[in-house]
């Protein structure tokens, strides 16, 4: 599998986010109008794209050579590795027009926690956004005043929004 953008050349940087659904929905008679781009992988075989910005900016997860997932972000054809945040597996699901980042990040003892990314593209750091009492929480998107949604576990294990 591999991670690749979608875009409409005729629709402005706006709706480029919307393009992905407009091709899924819209079937093979309006293919023609859409370019396809492969974006990579992080050395692995796999890659997810979750969130676009107005700034064309992406967000997703990628496979590494040793079969991990870690966060990542595409800007202008680079690709850069958002880490974890000391586990494995990280996955970037959401981004902003301001760049800021959101996703879920393993820690060393294997839960998820919600982490937000301010700026990936200087320095990516992934700063733990805890959780409700639980051991668990993952933030899926944020706008651009930085208000988050996402889950995060209760001392009772219950998920909460």
């Amino acid at each position: 599998m591999m991670c690749i953008g979608i875009k409409n050349p005729f629709r402005s940087a706006r709706a480029v986010g919307c393009s992905l659904v407009l091709f899924l929905t819209a079937g093979a008679a309006h293919a023609q109008f859409y370019a396809v781009t492969d974006l990579g992988t992080l050395g692995g075989t796999n890659g997810m794209a979750y969130g676009i910005n107005n700034q064309e900016q992406i967000v997703g997860a990628m496979q590494t050579p040793m079969g991990s997932f870690h966060g990542f972000l595409f800007d202008g054809g680079r690709v850069v590795d958002l880490g974890t945040m000391g586990g494995s597996n990280s996955w970037a699901y959401g981004i902003n027009d301001n760049g800021w980042m959101v996703g879920g990040a393993e820690m060393p003892w294997t839960n998820m926690r919600a982490f937000l990314c301010t700026n990936a593209l200087m320095n990516p750091s992934l700063v733990d956004l805890g959780t409700l009492g639980g051991t668990n929480s993952a933030a899926w998107m944020l706008d651009n005043h930085g208000d988050m949604v996402g889950w995060a576990a209760t001392a009772d294990g219950a998920h909460h929004a």
